[in-house]
């Protein structure tokens, strides 16, 4: 398969990709709520991600999350927006492992993907693979998956917004893919050095207002990860003064009330 899109038609892009491709033979486009679970379909989803080339990224809610399934699965990401942040941007190269696409290309998205050469396809796989760990989180912190690289992301941008030159903030495999394996010594001792300076707070929540225990999926599921990595770390300090950044929990938290 060329080209797959699954999702709700909630953005002007989406639906426009939908209108244009609906009945193409080579990209597979289908305007549906996710899957989530076997019986929805859930396993099929994932086949489509394995059996396609490219995963097509068009703008709207939740985009990081269908992009980082492409790259879960291996599938090129093609970023189909014209306003979109990409996470870690600072930190990545994305042209290297991903096809960035401007909203007016939908169009003309099926001959763009087929004119891509097969070098050049097989270059784009070959980081996609590399950079997977980058968008992987677990339950406990893992050298280089997401959760470090939020911290190396926040650590950047703090030093940014304190005017510390750039060529001084990017120590590390800064905008490259090929350094963040061929260079992991240096950017090893980056991060044990970001973990060592670099600290943030948990502002003060109550978990009482919690009708039942935290699940750490949907749209909480990220900021569940990272508040349980963040534990499980040498970032966190529990003294406000230390702290660099201080996190306020929003995902089954409320903050305490006044009396």
């Amino acid at each position: 398969m060329l080209g797959f899109w699954s999702g709700v038609e909630d953005s002007y892009i989406r639906e426009k990709l939908y209108l244009t491709w609906e009945y193409d033979s080579e990209l597979y486009i289908e305007a549906k709520d996710w899957p989530t679970s076997i019986e929805q379909g859930h396993w099929q989803a994932r086949e489509d991600f394995y059996n396609s080339k490219f995963c097509i990224c068009p703008g709207g809610p939740q985009l990081d999350g269908f992009i980082a399934f492409a790259i879960h699965y291996g599938c090129i990401p093609v970023i189909l927006s014209d306003y979109y942040d990409l996470p870690f941007n600072d930190i990545l190269d994305w042209r290297k492992f991903s096809v960035i696409l401007k909203e007016n290309d939908v169009y003309s998205l099926k001959k763009i993907l087929q004119d891509i050469p097969k070098k050049t396809y097989e270059a784009l796989q070959n980081h996609t693979f590399m950079v997977q760990k980058h968008f992987q989180w677990n339950l406990s912190p893992v050298k280089y998956d997401a959760f470090h690289m939020v911290m190396y992301d926040l650590w950047l941008r703090h030093h940014a917004t304190s005017g510390l030159p750039a060529q001084n903030r990017h120590q590390a495999w800064a905008r490259t893919i090929e350094d963040s394996a061929q260079d992991s010594d240096a950017f090893d001792m980056d991060c044990e050095g970001t973990e060592m300076n670099f600290k943030i707070s948990v502002y003060p929540h109550n978990t009482n207002f919690c009708e039942e225990p935290r699940k750490l999926e949907a749209e909480f599921g990220n900021e569940g990860l990272f508040y349980e990595n963040l534990n499980r770390s040498r970032f966190l300090t529990k003294d406000p003064d230390k702290a660099h950044l201080f996190l306020i929990p929003t995902y089954c938290h409320s903050l305490p009330a006044e009396d």
